[in-house]
């Protein structure tokens, strides 16, 4: 059962993502789907020419906890022939990330960015809006620094072991 709080704490979070981010709208679930969810489209990747579909959900696990969860979809529908080296860029650049992951979802065939941490209600309010500031932050470089390697294993313009020997890696 969602508590008030993680729904506010969306609520919050709607107003401050209004400014930067497009398409911004809140689910705050029903008795059915009782995870409240925030979507939008944020347009700060490759200097606005980039909109990334961004969606934060907060996971009720047990009374005054919660986990925040990040997660980016990155591209849709990539090439059966590009996941062989996709698969192993991915696990190259996962290999110096502290603040979470990029993955594949086979099925689908989509490339995504994804991060979760969990939030207590006692913590101190505005250190917990400061630090996830700060980590949207990171994770926005973290997808805008990435693009362009994972675009061109994509296109299947690039291997791993070539943009191993390019040094082309990613820190955060």
């Amino acid at each position: 059962m969602t508590e008030q709080w993680e729904a506010d704490f969306l609520k919050f979070l709607e107003v401050l993502l209004s400014e930067l981010a497009s398409d911004t709208q809140l689910d705050l679930g029903d008795e059915n789907d009782d995870q409240p969810v925030l979507r939008c489209i944020l347009p700060v990747l490759r200097g606005g020419q980039v909109e990334l579909p961004l969606e934060i959900t907060v996971e009720h696990l047990k009374e005054g906890s919660s986990q925040l969860q990040i997660y980016c979809m990155i591209f849709d529908s990539i090439p059966p022939a590009a996941i062989p080296e996709v698969e192993k860029i991915i696990m190259r650049l996962n290999e110096f990330m502290t603040l979470g992951n990029f993955g594949i979802y086979y099925r689908s065939r989509q490339i995504f960015f994804n991060h979760a941490y969990t939030i207590e209600t006692d913590a101190n309010a505005e250190g917990v809006l400061k630090n996830i500031g700060v980590t949207l932050d990171i994770i926005m470089e973290t997808i805008d620094n990435a693009y362009d390697l994972l675009q061109k294993a994509v296109n299947m313009e690039i291997t791993c072991a070539e943009a191993v020997e390019k040094n082309l890696v990613l820190v955060q």
